[in-house]
């Protein structure tokens, strides 16, 4: 939120504890963006492509789907141009 762009190939990426179904908002958010959900073992589960900013309530929920255990934001149009999908495994490095 309050942020006013991403870097080329940079992100938010947010680790939750628990596995669950998850929803975010786009409440203060000034520009779309791919929001991503993983489960427990990188794998994509759910992609909103192009996410758009929420100027009054009441604003979209972008649901999981199913439960995961993390959440990737990214430029609005990083999915696709870099071929991420549904079942895609991400890789992290600490």
């Amino acid at each position: 939120m309050f942020r006013t762009g991403l870097e080329p190939g940079g992100g938010m990426f947010f680790i939750f504890s628990d596995d669950t179904y998850r929803s975010f908002w786009m409440r203060n958010v000034i520009f779309p963006i791919d929001i991503i959900f993983l489960d427990k073992d990188f794998t994509v589960r759910t992609i909103h492509h192009s996410a758009k900013p929420c100027y009054e309530l009441p604003c979209e929920l972008y649901r999981s789907g199913e439960k995961v255990r993390y959440a990737l934001e990214v430029r609005a149009g990083f999915c696709k141009k870099n071929g991420v999908k549904r079942l895609s495994r991400v890789e992290y490095i600490k």
